[in-house]
């Protein structure tokens, strides 16, 4: 079943020296539940897309569309990680957690359980009373994750969440995120400039180029889930990055 789909969607920005084309007739179908990797060099429209998903950049040509209902603007079936920290830091964890909950009136008991399922699953459920400020920034991050799962959209839309993390932190949440993904099978579209993520998270990686942003290959990917971070050493894994690596050149 398809549920989310771009068509012939461009993006103008009104600027004082005339118009700016940010992306132009992107035509993409995204089906309930993929994990979807939008990767290529910056500036050539992977935000901008990703916004106009969001409701947050309108759409100058062309529709979106979400269960058959074009997108208006920003909803609560659409949740968003970007890359810097987006925690409440006069919250806890656990409270940053039930924000969202709260806000579209659950009771306290329906709350309490739901928040201490996602902060097991990303290993904070023992940090629940602290506060950002005695987090780590891979900690701050897992609260964004568990944070955005709990409120349970239909979509999730990452921009580039884990970009300004150490290797061995961003290894262990594309890992945390992949078990997140696994039990929710929520729909992902998420935005790295890291080929080894994309290969390692994804369905479905989509390259774009630009400017203007366009779609140039749509590389599906060949592994099965669940995955584990040995993945990154086999033959075929490293034969897929050639191949995506190829994409990404310009020549």
């Amino acid at each position: 079943m398809t549920e989310l789909v771009l068509r012939n969607v461009d993006v103008t920005y009104k600027m004082k020296k005339g118009d700016f084309k940010a992306v132009e007739n992107i035509n993409l179908e995204i089906s309930k539940g993929k994990f979807i990797c939008l990767i290529g060099r910056s500036g050539c429209g992977k935000t901008t897309t990703l916004h106009a998903i969001a409701g947050l950049n309108p759409v100058s040509n062309g529709e979106i569309l979400l269960d058959n209902k074009t997108l208006k603007g920003p909803g609560a079936d659409r949740g968003m990680v970007f890359q810097n920290d987006s925690v409440f830091p006069w919250l806890t964890v656990a409270q940053n957690v039930a924000f969202g909950l709260r806000m579209k009136g659950l009771k306290k008991s329906e709350i309490e359980p739901v928040v201490k399922h996602y902060l097991e699953l990303v290993d904070l459920w023992q940090s629940r009373n602290l506060y950002p400020r005695e987090l780590s920034g891979g900690m701050k991050k897992r609260v964004d994750l568990a944070r955005s799962f709990a409120n349970d959209p239909e979509i999730l839309l990452m921009d580039e969440p884990f970009g300004s993390l150490d290797a061995m932190t961003k290894e262990a949440l594309q890992v945390a995120i992949l078990q997140l993904w696994g039990e929710t099978h929520k729909t992902v579209i998420f935005i790295t400039h890291d080929v080894e993520e994309a290969l390692f998270l994804s369905e479905k990686t989509v390259v774009m180029e630009g400017p203007p942003g366009r779609i140039k290959n749509i590389m599906d990917i060949p592994f099965d889930y669940p995955r584990d971070v040995s993945l990154k050493l086999s033959p075929e894994f490293l034969k897929c990055r050639a191949k995506l690596m190829d994409q990404l050149i310009i020549k």
